[in-house]
């Protein structure tokens, strides 16, 4: 029986990051909630200054995640949408249009009525 800890190897997240993705990695590696483990590193810092060069330490030395580079993500397939257009129909289109002409028209002859 195989330990499954060792089976997997330490990477940073470049996914779930806030800074350089150690925090995040670490959580991952150890199957723990990342808040926690920032939280923790927070604290290591605060106290005794520890926990910063640990992290700088781990942000050089870690590679980030293969894993989530080797499979993208992509996007679902959709369908088209048919979209059906409506006709206009032709005698409905020619009165429109014979009332706009009769409009011009009649603005026209206003227009010239008033040069005169």
């Amino acid at each position: 029986m195989t330990n499954d800890r060792r089976a997997k190897r330490l990477y940073r997240d470049p996914i779930d990051k806030k800074v350089g993705g150690v925090a995040s990695g670490v959580a991952k590696y150890f199957d723990i909630d990342p808040a926690l483990v920032r939280a923790v590193w927070a604290v290591s810092i605060l106290v005794g200054g520890f926990g910063l060069v640990l992290y700088l330490v781990l942000w050089f030395i870690l590679d980030d995640d293969p894993e989530v580079f080797a499979d993208p993500i992509s996007p679902p397939m959709v369908e088209p949408a048919v979209v059906e257009t409506p006709t206009i129909e032709e005698p409905a289109f020619d009165r429109a249009e014979a009332e706009i002409d009769a409009e011009t028209v009649d603005s026209a002859i206003e227009e010239a009525d008033g040069e005169i």
